[in-house]
């Protein structure tokens, strides 16, 4: 599936991305361009990018580099041909 569809936040910063997951946002999907990820949420987290380019969020220092690496290892694992 490619595009974004009306319910949707592409995503195409992996901080941002990684931001969302830690605050509990579901990933719907990820897709690659070029050497980077789109990545997909569902349009509830609209108030979470409030808070993070606000810098009125809070997340788990620890959590957040965990959501990179593994949004990162996603990315790498379409580009070698395998879905995560």
């Amino acid at each position: 599936m490619t595009g974004k569809t009306k319910n949707e936040i592409a995503i195409g910063d992996l901080h941002i991305a990684a931001y969302l997951v830690v605050k509990g946002i579901p990933l719907d999907r990820v897709e690659r361009s070029g050497r980077l990820g789109n990545f997909y949420f569902a349009q509830s987290a609209a108030s979470l990018l409030t808070e993070y380019y606000s810098r009125n969020g809070s997340i788990e220092p620890q959590a957040f580099v965990s959501a990179i690496r593994n949004l990162k290892a996603r990315v790498d694992a379409i580009q070698q041909g395998v879905r995560p």
